[in-house]
């Protein structure tokens, strides 16, 4: 446990882990989830204050103030960029599946677009099986130099200056693999809330666990897909009342977990 002050052990350089148990549409609990390596978590208490001047004189003076309200808030910074990440700060109701099984495609139709890319109706292609005919079946097109394949998301580029014109109807053929694809729905669920915990493992001081258990969690900030510096997902947080649940301990609670004295590691 902490030593009573004043004591250099109680100086604290901190570490931890956050986890986040989000709320499902019915308020049940779908469990803890690890957010990640954190390089950031912090709470801040606030009070707003009523203030009261006196007007007996020309520059009015504060001769008064109460406290209204209380506010518990804080800030943690993600840098783990996975789809359950992302899922909470784009607001996404949840993780989803996007499926498919193997097989062929023979004759589907698509309008040529010189110059720009055209999806068709599956992903992971396999490039070498991409066959494209104009609508008659008779004309093949040759691959480079009239159109390019993207394999990956299922899309062909119309080359400019090749032998396909503008808005012809093609015919593609093609083979495509199985996949599954995790994905996210943004803005699918705009409320965010839940239980968070973070767990410290400090690298000099004692350990301290800081779990609250209804908070509503907001993302802020840039998430860079592009960028030369480690991407980030910045998060911040409202604490709100739960005496209904825990009415000795409203917002949650701060505990001492560490149960030697702290060592610098």
């Amino acid at each position: 446990m902490s030593e009573n002050a004043p004591n250099t052990l109680n100086y604290l350089v901190g570490k931890g882990k956050v986890y986040f148990d989000r709320l499902d549409s019915d308020s049940n609990s779908t469990g803890e989830l690890d957010l990640g390596n954190d390089p950031s978590f912090a709470l801040t208490p606030e009070n707003e204050l009523l203030e009261h001047y006196s007007s007996m004189e020309g520059v009015k003076l504060k001769d008064a103030s109460a406290i209204i309200a209380a506010n518990l808030n804080g800030k943690f910074t993600l840098d783990e960029i996975n789809i359950e990440n992302l899922c909470l700060a784009l607001f996404g109701e949840d993780v989803e599946y996007l499926n498919q099984g193997d097989g062929n495609v023979n004759d589907e139709e698509v309008v040529a677009r010189l110059g720009k890319w055209v999806k068709l109706d599956y992903r992971k292609l396999t490039a070498a099986t991409v066959v494209v005919t104009n609508a008659t079946g008779l004309v093949i097109y040759t691959l480079t130099t009239d159109y390019i394949v993207d394999a990956t998301v299922g899309r062909i580029f119309f080359v400019n200056g090749g032998n396909i014109a503008e808005g012809e109807a093609l015919l593609i053929d093609y083979t495509y693999n199985q996949a599954s694809y995790p994905y996210v729905s943004p803005a699918s669920r705009p409320v965010m809330e839940g239980l968070l915990r973070f767990v410290g493992n400090a690298d000099f001081g004692f350990d301290y666990e800081v779990v609250l258990w209804h908070v509503k969690l907001t993302a802020g900030g840039d998430i860079n897909f592009i960028s030369d510096e480690w991407a980030q997902i910045e998060f911040s947080f409202e604490a709100l009342d739960d005496s209904t649940n825990h009415p000795n301990d409203r917002y949650g609670m701060v505990i001492d977990i560490e149960g030697d004295t702290a060592e610098e590691s």
